[in-house]
């Protein structure tokens, strides 16, 4: 069900592809603006100024990796994921983790924040469980804490996730 985990520079070079094949080539060059004549050099975004505005740790991983492919990104971190306290009701549900059949992360970092909060109750995972991503760096997250991760092998959204045969209902 899983696929290959595509490197970070990988992903951005073929962002970059993809935005130049998809819009800049298709406006001709005497209407753009000043700003986007791409730069000489051989790096798809080379010049580009890029704002990124994603939670820490990615808007610097992202900054590196925008960086390799010549633009000059500046990260702008507008929200902070952090950890919150869990009422009774909460604990309770991570207590019982071992009555579930499927645990599901939306994100990498929400994996994190789970498996920290159930390493206080389960030092020993329970048994059993499927432990599900949406994408591969959720799945990753499950796997390094020796977790069966999985993700669906096309898509990485919570729609590809339901589209999953064991979210399906049994005939």
């Amino acid at each position: 069900i899983r696929s290959k985990a595509v490197p970070t520079a990988a992903k951005a070079k073929r962002l970059a592809g993809s935005l130049l094949s998809s819009f800049w080539q298709r406006v001709p060059a005497p209407y753009w603006p000043k700003s986007m004549v791409t730069n000489p050099s051989n790096a798809p975004l080379a010049g580009r100024r890029i704002l990124v505005s994603r939670p820490e740790p990615k808007a610097t991983q992202t900054c590196r990796a925008l960086e390799q492919v010549g633009a000059h990104p500046q990260a702008l971190p507008l929200i902070a994921i952090q950890p919150r306290t869990l009422d009774g009701r909460e604990r309770s549900l991570i207590q019982e983790l071992d009555n579930f059949q499927k645990v599901v992360a939306v994100s990498p970092n929400a994996a994190h924040l789970l498996m920290e909060q159930a390493d206080e109750w389960w030092p020993q995972w329970p048994v059993g469980l499927e432990w599900w991503g949406p994408g591969e760096g959720t799945a990753r997250v499950f796997s390094a804490a020796g977790l069966p991760g999985q993700a669906p092998a096309s898509g990485h959204d919570s729609e590809a996730l339901l589209s999953c045969t064991a979210f399906q209902p049994e005939a």
